[in-house]
């Protein structure tokens, strides 16, 4: 909190929000920032941001990896140096390149697709017992 304390400016803790609102919040945020110290089961707060259009640094840990690939940045759990140089590289805009793949990225993880393979997952058990 003091170092945050510093950047008062363009910093912001927000606490607990109403699902509405933190869409809201992403769509106008530029750089989500994931500072997890546990092992996070899945981090769909990535995915989230991502389709906002957030820039992702999250922890390397859990499942923040798996759910931001390759359009996040990631860093050591409480290694704010690393933190912060990503933070300083992400201050140039995302190239709509990137923008483009990120699209084809996050439609894997759509809801019709998640169901689709929790469906072939339990066929497979049932053709398998």
């Amino acid at each position: 909190m003091q170092l945050a304390s510093t950047l008062q400016h363009h910093v912001e803790f927000v606490g607990s929000l109403a699902r509405s609102d933190v869409a809201q919040l992403m769509a106008t945020t530029r750089c989500l920032v994931v500072p997890s110290l546990w092992q996070e089961p899945f981090g769909i707060v990535a995915l989230e941001a991502l389709a906002s259009g957030c820039t992702v640094i999250a922890s390397r840990i859990g499942g923040l990896t798996e759910a931001g690939g390759p359009y996040a940045s990631y860093f050591p759990p409480g290694d704010t140096n690393t933190l912060a140089s990503l933070l300083q590289a992400h201050l140039e805009p995302c190239k709509p390149e990137k923008l483009e793949s990120k699209t084809s990225y996050l439609a894997q993880f759509s809801i019709q697709r998640v169901a689709d393979h929790y469906l072939d997952a339990i066929r497979t058990a049932m053709e398998d017992a």
